[in-house]
C-alpha cells in the first residue's frame, strides 16, 4: 500500500511540476506584457486628455480674456461719447450766449441728454469694478458741476441778457471744469489702455504655452503608441512560441496522463479497500460493545445481590472490594454506552439532513434535562432569531445537551446561565453557547475534544469523558468545526459552525 502511494505521489508530483512550470511561465509573461501594453495606452491616453485639458483650459482663458478686452474696449468708446457730447454742450452753450438762437438751445439740451446717458452707461459698465468706480467718481462730479455751470451761463442769457451771461463765462469756471474733465478721462482712458494690452500679452501667451502643449502631447501620444503597438507585435510573437512549447508539452502529458490513470484506478480500489474496512471495524465496534454491555450488567447485578446478601458477613475491607468491582462495573458500563453513542453517529451519514429551525433541537434537548435544570436552578436563554439550517434534529439535541449539560455540571457558585445565540460568517451560520460556570484553561482548549480525556477526576465530577467527543464528530459530520474560549473562573462559550 505505501509502495502504491508513493507512486502516486511521484508520478502526480512530475505531472503537476510540469503544469505549473508552464502555466506559471505563461500566465506571468502574458500578465506582464498585457500590463505594459494597458500601461502603454493608459499614458498615452492620459497624455492626450492632458492636453486636451491644458488646451481646453487656455481657449477658457482666452475666451475670458477676450470678454474683459471687449468691456474695457467699451469703456473707452462711452468715455470717447461722453467727451463728444460735453463738448458739443459746451460749444452750443457758448454759441446760445452770443446769438440766443433756439436752434443753439435745443442741440445743447440734446448734448445734455446725451451726456446723461454716456455717463449712465459707464457707471453700469464699472458696477463690478470698485476700483473703475473709484476713477470715475471724479469725473460723475466734474460733469455735473459742468452741467450746473452750463446751466446758470444759458439762465442767464435769457433772464439778464447775453453782457451778464458772457461775464460767467469770462471767469474761466467752465474752461477749469473742462480741463479737470479731460484730465480724468484721460487717466481712465490710459488705464484702460494698459488693461488691454496685458490682456493681449496673456492671450498671446496662452496661446503658445496651448500650441507647445498640444504639439508635445501629441509627440508623446505617438511615441507611447508606437511603442504599444511594437510591445504587442512582440507579444504575438512570443505567444506563438508558448503556443509550439504548450502543444510539446500537451503530448507529453498525454503520455504521462495514461499511466497516472492506471495508479488512480489502483488508489480507487484501495481507497474502496480501506471504506469497506473501516465500515467493517465500525460494525466490530458497534456489534462487540453492546454484546459486552450484558456481561457487565450481570456482573452489576450479581455483585449487587452478592453485597445485599452478605452484607455484613465480610469485613470491612471485602465491603471495600466489593464497592470498587461495582463501581468499576458501572463506569465500564456508561463507558461503552459512551462508546456506542459515539460510533452511532457514524451510522446516519447516509440519513437525508432536512432543514430545520435550530430552536427545535435546542428546545428538545431542554426538555431531556429539565429535571437538571430544576434541580439547579439553571436559566437557559436562546435569542428568537435562530436560524434553519440542514441538520439530522437526533443528533443536533444530543450536540445541545451535551453542551447545556456540560454547564450544569461545571457550574460556578451562581446558579448555571446558558445562553445560545447565532451570526452569520462567510458562507457558515456560527452558533454560541456561553455558559457562567468556571472556565477551562486555554491549555486544554484542544484536549477536552479528545476521547475519554477528563479535566477532573470522577469523584468530582462524574461522566464518561466523551461528550464534547461526540459533539465535535456530531458537527464534523454536518461539514462544520467546533472550538472554545474560556478563562479560569469566568465562564465557558462553545461555538460551532454549520454550513447555511
Amino acid at each position: 500500500f505505501i509502495s502504491v502511494l508513493a507512486e502516486v505521489y511521484k508520478r502526480t508530483k512530475e505531472e503537476l511540476d510540469i503544469r505549473k512550470r508552464t502555466f506559471y511561465r505563461y500566465q506571468n509573461y502574458g500578465r506582464l506584457q498585457k500590463i505594459k501594453g494597458y500601461i502603454g495606452f493608459f499614458l498615452a491616453s492620459i497624455i492626450l486628455i492632458a492636453a486636451v485639458l491644458v488646451n481646453h483650459q487656455s481657449v477658457l482663458s482666452v475666451a475670458k480674456l477676450n470678454e474683459k478686452d471687449a468691456h474695457t474696449e467699451k469703456v473707452i468708446n462711452y468715455l470717447g461719447n461722453l467727451m463728444d457730447s460735453i463738448m458739443m454742450l459746451e460749444s452750443k452753450q457758448h454759441l446760445y450766449v452770443i446769438t440766443g438762437l433756439k436752434r443753439d438751445i435745443d442741440i445743447y439740451k440734446s448734448s445734455y441728454i446725451m451726456a446723461q446717458d454716456d455717463l449712465k452707461l459707464l457707471e453700469q459698465l464699472m458696477q463690478d469694478d470698485p476700483d473703475l468706480q473709484l476713477r470715475l467718481f471724479p469725473v460723475v462730479a466734474l460733469v455735473n458741476d459742468k452741467f450746473d455751470f452750463s446751466e446758470k451761463a444759458i439762465e442767464l442769457r435769457r433772464k439778464k441778457g447775453s453782457p451778464v451771461a458772457e461775464d460767467l463765462i469770462a471767469t474761466g469756471r467752465g474752461n477749469q471744469l473742462m480741463a479737470n474733465i479731460r484730465k480724468q478721462v484721460f487717466k481712465i482712458e490710459n488705464y484702460e489702455q494698459n488693461l488691454k494690452q496685458q490682456y493681449k500679452d496673456e492671450k498671446g501667451y496662452q496661446f503658445k504655452k496651448a500650441t507647445s502643449l498640444l504639439f508635445a502631447g501629441d509627440i508623446l501620444s505617438i511615441l507611447l503608441f508606437i511603442s504599444t503597438f511594437i510591445f504587442l507585435r512582440v507579444e504575438i510573437i512570443r505567444r506563438r512560441e508558448v503556443e509550439y512549447e504548450l502543444i510539446g508539452l500537451n503530448d507529453e502529458l498525454k503520455t504521462k496522463n495514461e499511466k497516472h490513470l492506471q495508479t488512480e484506478r489502483l488508489l480507487q480500489k484501495i481507497t474502496s479497500d480501506l471504506s469497506e474496512s473501516n465500515k467493517e471495524l465500525e460494525l466490530f465496534a458497534y456489534v462487540s460493545s453492546h454484546d459486552l454491555k450484558q456481561p457487565i450488567r450481570m456482573i452489576v447485578s450479581f455483585m449487587q445481590l452478592f453485597e445485599k446478601k452478605y452484607k455484613g458477613k465480610v469485613d470491612a475491607e471485602g465491603e471495600k472490594y466489593i464497592k470498587f468491582i461495582v463501581d468499576g462495573a458501572k463506569q465500564m458500563d456508561e463507558l461503552i454506552e459512551a462508546l456506542l453513542d459515539y460510533s452511532h453517529i457514524s451510522k446516519t451519514s447516509l440519513r437525508t439532513f432536512a432543514l430545520t429551525e435550530m430552536a427545535q433541537p435546542l428546545k428538545q434537548a431542554m426538555n431531556n434535562l429539565k429535571m437538571n435544570i430544576e434541580e439547579t436552578h439553571a436559566n437557559i436563554t436562546y435569542d428568537d432569531d435562530l436560524p434553519a439550517v440542514k441538520m439530522e434534529p437526533a443528533l443536533m439535541t444530543q450536540l445541545f445537551q451535551n453542551l447545556i449539560a456540560n454547564a450544569i455540571k461545571f457550574k460556578g457558585k451562581n446558579p448555571p446561565q446558558v445562553h445560545v445565540r447565532a451570526y452569520k460568517e462567510g458562507n457558515d451560520w456560527v452558533f454560541c453557547v456561553k455558559d457562567n460556570g468556571i472556565g477551562i484553561s486555554e491549555t486544554f482548549f484542544d484536549k477536552i475534544f479528545v476521547v475519554f480525556y477528563k479535566l477532573h477526576i470522577k469523584s468530582e465530577c462524574p461522566g464518561s469523558g466523551i461528550g464534547l467527543a461526540i459533539c465535535k464528530r456530531i458537527v464534523e459530520h454536518h461539514g462544520g468545526r467546533i472550538w472554545v474560549e474560556s478563562k479560569e473562573g469566568h465562564g465557558s462559550t462553545f461555538f460551532f459552525s454549520i454550513p447555511a
